[in-house]
């Protein structure tokens, strides 16, 4: 059930990314009574949670899409599809409100460069994979359009042999 706040205290702030960081500052600084707006260069809100853990671990329409719309639905706004130095400046953003909090997760991955064969192809990181595998999914279960344009397309591993080095949540399956 949405707990917007009673009393609104006239102070804006920015939330840049909607990964667990990002929504968890966001909840606590509406329910303090700020006006709180989150971008998110994504498609859709919660980063990892979304696109960065397997959707057999985490039901991304039961778990992560109802809690995103009790935050809407408690005065939070999303602004997708927006990022930081191409649609918007972090100047532009300074100006416009009161604080903005960087919550931009980890989408950043240890690289293997000096691991022999690293360079071959077909290499390729969890986080690239599971983001462009969970978008195709997420949009096949909400009947969106798949808009893959350079964003990558989904990998096709069914009969192939698949490694994985790691045993983290991208590659513990």
């Amino acid at each position: 059930k949405p707990q917007p706040p009673q009393v609104r205290t006239r102070k804006r702030v920015c939330i840049i990314g909607s990964g667990p960081a990002g929504l968890a500052v966001a909840q606590q600084l509406n329910r303090a009574g700020h006006f709180v707006q989150i971008i998110e260069r994504a498609d859709r809100g919660g980063g990892l949670l979304m696109y960065g853990i397997p959707s057999m671990k985490l039901s991304k329409t039961e778990k992560v899409g109802r809690r995103l719309l009790l935050l809407k639905d408690e005065g939070i706004e999303f602004k997708f599809n927006t990022e930081v130095g191409k649609d918007v400046t972090m100047a532009e953003l300074c100006t416009q409100n009161d604080a903005v909090i960087l919550a931009t997760g980890a989408t950043m991955w240890r690289d293997m460069r000096q691991t022999e064969g690293r360079h071959l192809k077909n290499i390729v990181q969890a986080m690239d994979f599971l983001s462009i595998i969970q978008k195709a999914n997420l949009d096949a279960e909400t009947g969106q359009p798949q808009q893959t344009a350079g964003k990558g397309q989904p990998f096709d591993v069914h009969g192939r042999r698949v490694v994985v080095i790691g045993g983290g949540g991208g590659g513990g399956g």
